[in-house]
């Protein structure tokens, strides 16, 4: 596969992560309105919105494993560009809608048909060796990172300029926002149309059964393989992470929402730099298991330790509260070792998957990826109630369990 057909790809999972991200800005606002035009007055708003996020995550986490053996059985660029149009249609939907229900089976029908990232990770494995694997998931991860960064911005920006567009669809005024995904997912199924990609192992060898049972065989009989305890526990904690971070902020140093912002920011900017450029300059110095163990155990420590710089003294050093630069090494830290972690797992898993059940392994990994977007909220919300630190604990634990695991593999 020619160089440009993985930029293609790397270019296809930025735009579908760029698109997403421009929903973050305004979901609360967009379902706020949805739900009052659907006449929903119990229970609140907050109830619904959840339930907006935890449908997507949970139609991916049933989605992801069958694309990917879809993938592995009728060939990587159909699947690729049947996911691409399934979002496309979804951002229609979302333009459309004006009332909380389309929404919702537009937010579903995005889950089902959002298991790309596990398609780009095939398509990678089958054109890279496993000296070159971590690198190139290296550079994925810095293509999903960056739109992560970038999405949020895109949001506001379109929120500002919305009134220049006017009334065009009265019954969605927030119809405008849904634009820049509309068109981006639009540029992702032109792109995948006119690529080539290298036909899968078991596309190449003929194979074109297709069995729910293997799907479900893949987990059992792969499921105690410390690589997918690693990849759900190591989730679990990092989505547990991303859930209570802005309340901490909020908490403990008082942040306003445009500091959490900038937090944010730049967790991920320094992920992408890290994923797309330090990273793949590095990571042929150690095996991927060795990165894994080490993003792991930094995990551990940074997130068990995350909650406690809060209670720091509040002395400055040259006018800077000390618990505040800390804090940013902290999150320096474990942006790394996200950063060097999750590249080399998906590598590892990659490299010591059969050739011929490439798109089912990522799209396992992927599935466990959404499942623990689906549970950690409200386990980690409910710990939080608890006692601050103690979700954090548990992440962090979460984590040591997670090396100890992958360790004895």
């Amino acid at each position: 596969m020619k160089r440009t057909g993985l930029f293609v790809v790397y270019l296809v999972i930025f735009l579908d992560m760029l698109g997403f991200g421009v929903l973050i800005p305004v979901i609360r606002d967009l379902t706020q309105y949805l739900v009052k035009q659907s006449g929903l007055t119990w229970p609140s708003p907050e109830i619904y919105m959840g339930i907006l996020m935890a449908v997507y995550s949970g139609s991916q986490m049933i989605s992801s494993p069958l694309l990917g053996r879809f993938s592995d059985v009728f060939g990587r660029k159909k699947v690729f560009l049947f996911s691409a149009i399934g979002n496309l249609a979804s951002y229609v939907v979302w333009i459309f809608s004006g009332s909380y229900w389309p929404f919702l089976a537009g937010r579903i029908l995005s889950g089902i048909t959002g298991g790309n990232i596990a398609i780009a990770q095939s398509i990678l494995a089958d054109n890279t060796t496993p000296e070159q694997r971590p690198r190139a998931m290296g550079l994925l991860g810095a293509s999903i990172g960056m739109g992560f960064v970038f999405g949020p911005f895109l949001g506001v920006l379109m929120i500002k300029i919305g009134p220049l567009f006017g009334g065009l669809i009265e019954s969605n005024p927030y119809w405008m926002i849904g634009l820049p995904p509309l068109f981006f997912a639009g540029v992702a199924v032109a792109l995948i149309s006119i690529s080539h990609f290298a036909k899968s192992p078991a596309a190449e060898q003929g194979e074109r059964a297709f069995a729910f049972s293997a799907v479900a065989a893949s987990f059992k009989s792969n499921g105690g393989r410390p690589v997918y305890k690693t990849q759900l526990l190591s989730q679990i904690a990092f989505v547990s992470f991303e859930v209570l971070f802005a309340w901490i902020l909020q908490h403990q140093y008082n942040f306003d929402l445009k500091d959490t912002y900038y937090f944010f920011g730049f967790q991920g900017v320094l992920l992408a730099v890290v994923q797309g450029g330090i990273y793949r300059r590095v990571e042929k110095r150690k095996p991927p298991e060795y990165w894994v163990r080490m993003g792991l155990l930094l995990s551990f420590v940074t997130l068990a330790a995350l909650p406690w710089v809060g209670y720091l003294p509040a002395a400055t050093i040259a006018g800077v509260s000390v618990k505040l630069i800390v804090l940013w090494l902290m999150l320096a830290v474990l942006t790394v070792a996200l950063g060097f972690g999750t590249p080399s797992l998906n590598a590892y898993a990659s490299i010591h998957a059969p050739r011929n059940e490439q798109g089912q392994t990522m799209g396992n990994m992927q599935g466990l990826a959404a499942f623990a977007r689906f549970s950690a909220p409200l386990l980690a919300t409910s710990l939080y109630a608890v006692w601050l630190p103690l979700p954090f604990a548990v992440a962090g634990l979460s984590c040591l369990l997670a090396w100890w695991l992958f360790s004895k593999d």
